[in-house]
């Protein structure tokens, strides 16, 4: 009451930043898919109230880690991870490392991955080549390159004919998937399309290249002339019976004649019956 100021006690407190970081991670999506060797663009908005931002880095996976330094360019923190390629297919977690001038650090926010292959395996036939002919039995050697850069192949198969297809399995043999078609002799003359289905573990699908053959018949018909027998004689007015045994394993016999005398030819038509081909020189 006498107006006597003690003013001497005190104490210091601090003012201080305990808060971490605010970060949000704008790209990449959670759940997004990319296929090497893609760069990933990784940006986050990232503030804080009290203090500046002095590291922030994107850490890549946790039990293989490695750290990418962002940089602040117009308002987000930015990187790309640019060397996908060395890194195998599969799941990957992107976490935000964000360290403010207290210390105070932001390593909660995070997004996975996926490094994925969505590219069909690359196919080149190399036999047989588009429009060769081959004539039954003929045994029809299959061989193509299949490359894939990230996956490996799993199946390869020979499709032969769209309409009534069969499949043959391709094996890998020094560097080419191969087969054979070894039943050519039970399939009609004409035209057959091959086509090549490459899977890689990835189950992309390469159906897209194919080769046409033909199946042909160039050998000529099999004749063995029965009567008259070579060297034999006859007397005019008599009718000479001609018959022949005529045979084509794979063609149907469409027309045969008797031509008498090279010289002045002339033919007569010859007729099928009972399994010979016979006409009459009368």
């Amino acid at each position: 009451s006498e107006n006597n100021v003690n003013q001497t006690e005190f104490v210091i407190i601090s003012l201080v930043d305990i808060t971490n970081p605010s970060v949000t991670i704008d790209t990449p999506s959670d759940g997004s898919s990319f296929e090497p060797p893609a760069d990933i663009e990784i940006n986050a908005t990232i503030t804080d109230t009290l203090s500046a931002i002095t590291s922030v880095k994107a850490m890549i996976n946790a039990t293989v880690p490695f750290n990418i330094t962002m940089n602040l360019i117009l308002g987000k923190w930015t990187c790309t991870w640019d060397n996908t390629s060395l890194y195998a297919l599969g799941d990957y977690k992107i976490t935000i490392w964000a360290i403010d001038s207290e210390n105070n650090v932001n390593q909660t926010e995070f997004v996975i991955i996926s490094l994925v292959d969505i590219t069909n395996p690359s196919v080149t036939i190399y036999t047989p080549s588009n429009g060769s002919s081959f004539e039954p039995p003929a045994n029809i050697e299959i061989n193509a390159t299949i490359t894939d850069a990230l996956s490996t192949i799993t199946s390869v198969k020979a499709m032969v004919n769209a309409t009534v297809p069969f499949n043959i399995t391709m094996n890998l043999i020094l560097g080419k998937w191969t087969c054979t078609w070894d039943n050519t002799s039970l399939y009609a003359l004409g035209d057959y399309k091959i086509t090549i289905w490459a899977i890689d573990s990835e189950n992309n699908v390469n159906q897209t290249e194919f080769v046409i053959i033909s199946l042909i018949d160039i050998t000529n018909p099999s004749v063995t002339i029965d009567t008259p027998s070579n060297g034999s004689s006859f007397e005019p007015p008599a009718n000479i019976e001609i018959n022949a045994t005529i045979t084509d394993a794979l063609s149907t016999i469409t027309s045969v004649k008797a031509m008498i005398n090279a010289t002045v030819p002339f033919n007569i038509t010859m007729n099928l019956i009972l399994g010979k081909w016979t006409c009459t020189w009368d």
